[in-house]
């Protein structure tokens, strides 16, 4: 995760988070576990690419504290089209 840093918001949501959701259900243990917390990692920078844009347009605090919180298996999903 070392190159976390050297994605924007965009191509981690466009590109990272979709390649790396189907492994999210992989038969190996090890892979498995390391694509949720690649997944966790791209979302938490998600998390962080909206609470700039949000305070960089001025908004209130009660539109911060109702950030819905994805799981990676909500992603997954998403990834693959289904409509969650």
């Amino acid at each position: 995760m070392a190159t976390k840093q050297s994605y924007a918001a965009e191509e981690a949501a466009g590109r990272v988070i979709p390649c790396v959701a189907p492994l999210a259900v992989d038969p190996v243990t090890e892979v498995r576990h390391a694509a949720l917390a690649t997944l966790e990692a791209f979302v938490k920078l998600l998390h962080e690419h909206s609470a700039t844009r949000d305070s960089a347009a001025g908004a209130s605090a009660d539109g911060a504290s109702q950030q819905v919180k994805l799981r990676p298996f909500v992603l997954a999903a998403a990834a693959y089209g289904m409509g969650w």
